[in-house]
């Protein structure tokens, strides 16, 4: 998969695309979506990796992205200083969508428990597309 994002989506073959497709109809939150739309939002991901304990999310922010989880786990915590841990987020979670569908502030912080590679999509691209 690392090989795959690393790429622009124009530059990846079709077994890539399919790879990638594959993995976006297999995470919940995207299981309804028609498979043309996630075929255009599949080109707009991006990777993007946190170190062990590094914040990803701070509650309170302007949301601007959601991520998906494809290795690693991350933490959701009810304050701003990580403490309280309300669950944790494993390979094909996402987090952040709320606040992004809803144009809210981000409503929990969360931080990576390991190192995490996740594919992030941009609130503009999840917004024309979806």
């Amino acid at each position: 998969m690392d090989r795959i994002l690393a790429k622009p989506g124009e530059e990846r073959d079709k077994s890539e695309k399919d790879k990638l497709l594959g993995m976006l109809k297999n995470v919940p939150f995207l299981a309804n979506v028609q498979e043309p739309l996630l075929i255009l939002l599949s080109e707009k991901v991006e990777p993007v990796i946190f170190r062990e304990n590094e914040e990803i999310i701070r509650k309170g922010d302007e949301a601007t992205c959601m991520y998906i989880i494809y290795y690693g786990s991350a933490g959701v915590f009810s304050d701003v200083e990580c403490t309280k841990q309300l669950f944790t987020c494993v390979p094909n979670g996402i987090f952040g969508e709320k606040a992004l569908e809803n144009d809210n502030k981000r409503g929990a912080s969360i931080k990576a428990l390991t190192e995490c590679k996740l594919i992030r999509i941009k609130k503009q691209s999840y917004k024309s597309i979806i």
